[in-house]
């Protein structure tokens, strides 16, 4: 009897250890609220997939459990930050957790400028940074030269034409960075075209895997990205043994001493990004077309600072601050990227918890971007949140539509707002814009925020 007993505390015991070994989620590693996994080995990935996107499980996850909490990706505890005090809490971290990355590795490498970590990695990131802003302004001409290319395009085009603005901004945003970054290789619109198709593959397969939607090994569709992810690298290191164009962006980095295996892989990443424009730009005409009032004050600020159709400048743009306001709310109101990651090496206290060393910390930027404890009335469209004074009355940190964390904001951030500003200068003093009606604008989210349906627009020349 007495072995049968100690048998059975035995086993009652084993299976103690068991469960706390197979459901990691056990409030002994963190006091921070959260969820404990659904699913032993995914953890709460499936609680995710079901809620569309990681934004919106972020959403719900602050709604049940407040501005810092917690949940699982397989056995590994997450942390979610939705506050602008609780990131200032954690604003000087640097490194990523890399693992939340591991769907780019068939097109980049672990020394990319996306996720390196460490000494190596701010040096990277700060030589990205410094020619991506010289560029910009050095490239300035060729941007309204493209951009006006389009223009004359539209004014070909009936009142009553319905223009398919997503597509169009892709192809304008694609020719912009190829012909801009990558030189000489990109003179001809077919290789463009060619660098486009062979993106536009790996895109579609990246935003189908962070849905959830991961195919098997040698499938067909896994076949298909290999080999795209394979030509895109080849169109790029086609284009870097160019050495006799020295404002294309792979001799720039090599100027500054940039190590030759990271140059091809931070220049994909420039064209990863891309998408992010495309949808900041897209976004920005919807809301415009949306506020005609809105349009109706940036046309007038346009036409008082470039007087007489006068050129886009660096100094004009600087001037265009209500656009600059309007660009801003568009970031708000899209969430065109929603959240960040940092990791540390050392265990950290924020807002009264510990948080174990290593353990990923996601920034919720885009729940915090929609949060009425931050912004009145967060689903209004209201540009005058971005005046001089109410900026000033704000947390600084409430509004980051491009990341944070010391200097690990995004590198091209001057880049992108000077092509959109220029882009969007030029259509709107050419064009009033207006919304096919009937139509119904739903957000997807998957790498990005973007529509998800086509945004149809009709002109209406000024």
């Amino acid at each position: 009897m007495l072995d049968f007993a100690i048998f059975a505390v035995t086993f009652v015991l084993f299976l103690l250890v068991l469960v706390f070994y197979l459901y990691p989620g056990s409030k002994s590693q963190t006091t921070i609220p959260g969820m404990d996994p659904s699913d032993p080995k995914e953890g709460n990935l499936p609680d995710i997939l079901q809620a569309g996107s990681l934004q919106i499980f972020l959403e719900k996850l602050y709604k049940q459990y407040g501005p810092i909490s917690s949940f699982y990706m397989g056995t590994t505890l997450f942390v979610s930050l939705a506050d602008p005090e609780l990131y200032e809490q954690h604003k000087h971290v640097f490194d990523k957790p890399v693992e939340l990355f591991s769907m780019y590795k068939p097109i980049i490498n672990e020394k990319s400028v996306l996720i390196v970590n460490g000494a190596e990695g701010r040096k990277q990131h700060k030589e990205l940074e410094k020619v991506l802003n010289e560029t910009c302004l050095k490239k300035l001409e060729v941007i309204c030269k493209l951009t006006e290319e389009l223009v004359e395009k539209w004014k070909g085009l009936s009142a009553e034409q319905h223009i398919p603005m997503y597509k169009y901004m892709i192809a304008l945003c694609m020719k912009i960075f190829t012909k801009t970054l990558f030189g000489n290789s990109f003179h001809e619109d077919k290789c463009v075209l060619d660098f486009s198709r062979t993106f536009e593959i790996c895109w579609t397969e990246l935003e189908a895997r962070a849905g959830g939607s991961i195919p098997e090994v040698n499938s067909p569709q896994d076949i298909q990205f290999q080999e795209a992810a394979k030509r895109l690298k080849e169109l790029m290191i086609k284009a870097a043994e160019d050495k006799d164009d020295k404002e294309n962006i792979f001799n720039s980095l090599r100027k500054i001493g940039t190590l030759e295996q990271n140059i091809i892989d931070d220049a994909i990443i420039i064209v990863l990004k891309y998408y992010s424009v495309v949808a900041f730009l897209t976004w920005t005409i919807y809301f415009l077309a949306l506020h005609d009032d809105v349009q109706e004050k940036v046309y007038e600020e346009i036409d008082n600072i470039l007087i007489n159709n006068s050129p886009v400048t660096d100094e004009a743009l600087s001037n265009l601050s209500y656009l600059k306001q309007v660009l801003n709310e568009c970031l708000r109101m899209a969430n065109v990227e929603p959240w960040t990651a940092r990791v540390l090496d050392t265990d950290v206290e924020i807002g009264g918890h510990i948080i174990p060393k290593k353990t990923p910390v996601i920034h919720a930027l885009g729940v915090t971007l929609q949060d009425s404890k931050q912004w009145a009335v967060p689903k209004m469209f209201d540009p005058e949140r971005f005046n001089i004074e109410n900026v000033k009355a704000r947390q600084q940190l409430a509004f980051q539509p491009f990341g944070f964390a010391g200097k690990r904001q995004c590198p091209g951030n001057k880049w992108t707002y000077v092509q959109v500003m220029t882009i969007l200068t030029m259509i709107c003093r050419n064009f009033k814009l207006s919304l096919v009606e009937g139509q119904m604008v739903t957000p997807y989210s998957r790498l990005i925020t973007r529509p998800e349906e086509e945004l149809w627009i009709t002109i209406k020349k000024r």
